[in-house]
């Protein structure tokens, strides 16, 4: 490549270089993210389903029973929820193998899907596993479990069960293996559902404030039934709150009338839970919010709706995906516009960054001791350095990511991360992507072992022998790394503050006036704008690190905490909250003090908008050399303000 360079005319350079230019433009302007490896065969199962319903319901015959238990399931109760997943590489799955889906959150409760081989037959189960509870709880459910093929066929079968203990339920013997196979298995991939409806459950969740037993008799003129259990509580009160019980009370119905009624479809330990918030009590928690929700939405109880709403916009840490969620089921059209609001501002302010590599001749990679590991250049990212590497492991990929930290660290020193992996589907845009979560302690690997199998990699991602790959990495927590820490923030200073900021399970202590001076945003926090903090002593801060929010209030008070380890950390929030005098700080250094590469400042300057350290860099760029040194591997590190001067600066070197 290097001799066919030095032989180009100019004119030749010059268009090689625009075409370059071109090319890294089209990269940027791609924000739409790849298909994953199975939409496809999602998308054939659900086209199948759609044009071939006379034949789904010949097969639902088969199945009327299990069919009616569904529909029955549905209309019971509205705390079910879904929980599917794509079993991938079935024609490479071994005797005994099991595929645990990823977990998901629904009810206060972790709940997965295992689907395994035995012999001849394929195994299906779900588990359980309640985030907090009292020593004794227990979930009733009703279960549906479902397998469906590409020809609109699908099989089902449902069970009842009472979870009690962590562990999981299902069928051994689901279906045969090779039956599987021939009609359900499309592209290599199957799909599988487990619908749950959760009938009752005692034990979950946090302790119940109020009684509303027979001991409230005197003081009640109604008594509400929810399987077996009895409520005694005022029928105007429940009228004022909800329309429902307006309706039901006040309205032209026998119940009207009557001294018991009974509630059908809901959970007695939600609706406990539910009365205690219309009561005027603080019940509403991470592990309660789902099913009281649920229950106000479904009673039309606008305080408790609006009480709900505002516990998952200001205290709740469910991840934003699962408050999305709950707000589309609940028709929380204000939580949804302010909580994407603030997804997209909180985007830009995450610590994270993408590795991106093209590995030559990976077909040579050897599959034994001696054979080194194929390695991605060295790239420099919040003060530490991360490159990913390639191995062969019999018939499999393996893919590791590596950190390693410039400056001297604590003894103990941890960093979590969630990543992505992927590999770039250069012919058909059909990427194979998995994440993972992980912490860095002592170690400074991480490996994916059994990626992605050999054959596969070879067959459907190689491209004249190489293989691109990426990796998103997203910083959430760290610990013990760069320069000791020169001023304390925690109970010590008690007596000299009036807040205390809460990020991460880690406390700050500090100053209302002292942080207004120096941020409109802790300003507006603390003054009024954000009336329900602003009289708060506790403020919960979400989404930053804690350590790098320790060196930002160490530059605010005048503490000589900037290096090349700690500025990017520092200058992610110092943006983030508009803290003009740190930002200057951070700017001043990276001009003066500095010694990360150009590229990096510049990929800094384009971030964090610093003008005059984009203006020093560019300036700095004197020949094509410097130009291709600049370019870093994800294209998104730059913009089109810049790229276009990077043209302009080719060009004019011709």
């Amino acid at each position: 490549m290097a001799d066919k360079e030095n032989g180009m005319d100019t004119d030749d350079d010059a268009n090689a270089q625009q075409k370059e230019m071109r090319a890294m433009k089209r990269k940027f302007d791609e924000m739409s993210e790849k298909l994953q490896s199975v939409e496809e065969s999602i998308s054939k199962i659900s086209k199948s389903e759609s044009s071939v319903n006379s034949k789904q319901e010949n097969e639902k015959s088969m199945h009327s029973n299990e069919t009616a238990n569904h529909e029955k399931m549905a209309a019971e109760s509205g705390k079910h929820f879904v929980v599917k997943d794509v079993i991938t590489e079935i024609t490479e799955f071994a005797e005994k193998q099991s595929n645990y889906s990823d977990e998901e959150e629904h009810f206060n409760m972790k709940w997965g899907v295992n689907f395994d081989r035995e012999g001849n037959n394929l195994g299906l189960f779900i588990y359980c596993d309640p985030i907090d509870h009292d020593e004794k709880w227990s979930i009733q459910t009703k279960i549906q479990f479902k397998i469906v093929g590409s020809n609109g066929k699908f099989v089902v079968k449902t069970k009842d069960h009472c979870f009690d203990k962590v562990e999981e339920t299902g069928f051994d013997e689901f279906m045969e293996w090779e039956n599987m196979k021939k009609e359900y298995m499309v592209d290599g991939n199957v799909i599988v559902e487990v619908h749950v409806q959760i009938i009752e459950s005692t034990g979950i969740g946090k302790k119940k404030i109020r009684t509303f037993d027979e001991s409230n008799r005197d003081c009640s003129d109604v008594i509400l039934t929810v399987r077996d259990i009895k409520f005694y509580v005022q029928k105007n009160f429940l009228a004022a709150q909800s329309s429902f019980f307006k309706s039901l009370f006040l309205g032209n119905f026998s119940e009207s009338l009557e001294s018991e009624v009974k509630l059908t479809g809901i959970d007695p330990h939600d609706f406990h839970y539910f009365l205690e918030v219309l009561y005027g009590e603080s019940a509403i928690a991470d592990s309660t919010v789902e099913g009281v929700l649920l229950l106000a939405d479904m009673y039309d109880a606008s305080t408790v709706i609006r009480r709900c709403e505002e516990f998952l916009l200001e205290k709740s840490k469910k991840p934003l995906k699962k408050r999305m969620q709950m707000a589309n089921r609940n028709h929380l059209v204000n939580y949804v516009n302010s909580a994407i609001q603030s997804s997209e501002s909180q985007k830009k302010f995450e610590k994270k960054f993408v590795l991106k590599h093209v590995f030559k001749n990976v077909a040579t990679l050897g599959d034994d001791f001696f054979t080194p590991r194929f390695r991605s250049e060295k790239e420099e990212h919040f003060g530490g350095f991360w490159h990913m590497s390639l191995e062969r492991d019999g018939d499999y990929l393996d893919f590791f990511i590596n950190f390693s930290n410039p400056i001297l660290t604590e003894q103990k020193w941890s960093i979590e991360t969630e990543t992505e992996y992927r590999v770039v589907d250069q012919k058909e845009d059909d990427d194979f992507v998995k994440t993972s979560t992980q912490c860095y302690e002592q170690s400074t690997g991480w490996s994916l072992q059994k990626f992605l199998r050999w054959e596969t990699m070879e067959k459907e991602y190689l491209v004249d022998g190489n293989l691109s790959v990426e990796v998103r990495v997203t910083i959430k927590k760290s610990n013990g790394l760069g320069k000791k820490k020169i001023r304390k923030f925690d109970v010590s200073q008690r007596d000299l503050s009036d807040v205390v900021l809460d990020v991460r399970d880690t406390k700050f202590y500090a100053s209302k006036m002292f942080l207004a001076a120096q941020s409109p945003f802790f300003k507006d926090l603390f003054t009024g704008t954000f009336s329900s903090e602003s009289n708060k002593s506790q403020i919960t801060l979400t989404e930053i690190d804690p350590h790098d929010f320790h060196n930002l209030l160490e530059v605010l008070y005048g503490e000589a905490v900037i290096n090349d380890s700690s500025v990017e950390g520092v200058l992610l929030l110092a943006v983030m909250y508009d803290t003009s005098t740190a930002i200057r700080r951070c700017e001043e250094f990276l001009l003066e003090k500095s010694e990360k590469t150009l590229k990096k400042k510049l990929m800094m300057a384009v971030r964090y908008n610093l003008g005059n350290l984009k203006k020093i860099c560019l300036d700095s760029i004197l020949n094509k050399e410097q130009i291709r040194s600049v370019i870093p591997s994800n294209i998104e590190d730059l913009n089109l303000e810049v790229m276009s001067e990077l043209l302009k600066k080719s060009l004019s070197f011709c």
